[in-house]
Parts: C-alpha cells; sequence; structure tokens
C-alpha cells in the first residue's frame, strides 16, 4: 500500500485549510459518472456503476465513457451547462487511472495521456460556481486524494470537498467502497462524513479520505 506523500510546500498548505465538521451535509440532484478508462481494463467500473444505480435509483445518475482527457473535460463543460439551465447539483465521479500528479489514460500503443490537477482546476472552479458552491468531486482513482492539489487555488474553490482513496487501492476493493459511498448517499438525511467513514469500512486496507474546502473568500 503506497501513501501519498506530499511536498513540504503542499503538506503546510494542507494543512493550513480548515478542517471539515463534524457533520457536512451538503446538496446533490444527481451523480454524474465520466469513465476514462483504458479498454484494455477489463473492468468498466463506472458503468458497472451506473448499472447499479439504475436499479437503485432510476434516473439518479449519468454516464459518460471517455478515450482522451479532451472528452473528459467536454463531458464537465455539459455538467457545467446543465447546472446553469436546470440548477442541476451533480456529484462529479470521475472513474480512471490515478496518480500523484493527476489522472491518466494508457492507449493499447501504451501511449500516456495524462489530465494534470492543474488542469482540472478551472473547469471544476465554473461547475462548482454553476451549482451554487455545492460540488463534490468523486475521484475514484489510485490516490484519487492526491486531487486535493487541485482544490486549492483561486479565485474560487474548484469544489466543496474532495473525496478518494488516500492509497493504491484494488479494483474491487475500490468499487465495494463506492457502492457504500452511494448506497449512503440515500439516506434520509445523509451527511458526508459518516458517509465517508461507512465507505472507507468497505475497503478493508484503505480509507477513503476527504476535505472540506469552503473558503468564502474564493466563492465570489
Amino acid at each position: 500500500m503506497t501513501q501519498i506523500v506530499f511536498t513540504d510546500s503542499e503538506q503546510e498548505l494542507l494543512d493550513s485549510l480548515p478542517g471539515p465538521p463534524v457533520k457536512a451535509i451538503i446538496k446533490s440532484t444527481r451523480v454524474w459518472i465520466i469513465e476514462w478508462l483504458p479498454l484494455t481494463d477489463k473492468k468498466r467500473t463506472g458503468r458497472d456503476l451506473h448499472e447499479w444505480m439504475q436499479n437503485m435509483r432510476p434516473k439518479w445518475s449519468h454516464y459518460s465513457e471517455c478515450s482522451t482527457k479532451k472528452e473528459v473535460l467536454s463531458s464537465i463543460e455539459q455538467a457545467t451547462i446543465l447546472s446553469q439551465k436546470n440548477n442541476m447539483i451533480p456529484i462529479l465521479h470521475i472513474e480512471a487511472h490515478g496518480c500523484h500528479d493527476g489522472l491518466f489514460y494508457e492507449d493499447v500503443n501504451e501511449h500516456i495521456e495524462l489530465l494534470s490537477w492543474d488542469e482540472l482546476t478551472e473547469p471544476l472552479q465554473k461547475l462548482n460556481l454553476a451549482t451554487r458552491c455545492n460540488l463534490i468531486f468523486v475521484v475514484a482513482a489510485c490516490i484519487g486524494f492526491a486531487g486535493i492539489q487541485a482544490l486549492v487555488r483561486g479565485p474560487r474553490a474548484p469544489a466543496i470537498a474532495i473525496v478518494g482513496p488516500d492509497a493504491e487501492i484494488k479494483v474491487g476493493q475500490l468499487f465495494d467502497g463506492i457502492k457504500e459511498f452511494y448506497r449512503r448517499w440515500m439516506d434520509k438525511d445523509p451527511n458526508l462524513t459518516d458517509i465517508v467513514n461507512s465507505a472507507s469500512r468497505e475497503t478493508s486496507s484503505v480509507s477513503f479520505d476527504w476535505s472540506h474546502l469552503l473558503f468564502s473568500h474564493m466563492m465570489h
């Protein structure tokens, strides 16, 4: 199990952020699933999650399968437009391979395309603004919590919270934890603290982590 190692400056910035409240109740009306996994991957976990959700709560989730980072960014833009027009408040959920620098895709020719956290910052800021600062960003990727790097830059917060595993994790464990995350989200009065703790218990050896990013001076 590989733990995230932050640089001294990153750790100092992380330590300066406000800690999560005891309970965090955040609005959401839909789960916007983006799957950016190579065709060589046997499991299409994003599609499996969408189908599972359709049985649990029909029409709650939207599914986009992408093969390039341009398509990923286009799907986020589509969610932004719908949020502006229809008052949609999505949980943005990305299924991908991850590393400390961002999310990546490896094609059949072993060419790797990286979508860095920096490249995600502005699209997330726009989506968060469209949701009236209610965006939760779920990164279903190894070391997904490293995405905290994308959430500490202005002029406004790219999300109100980020959720992801804090270490490398097996696909089956990650999927079990993610299903528990959304199962608990359907509670009568869901709160993010309890939801994340419950998801962590399902993964057995790796914890889901989350950070509450609510900077009042960044919201305007």
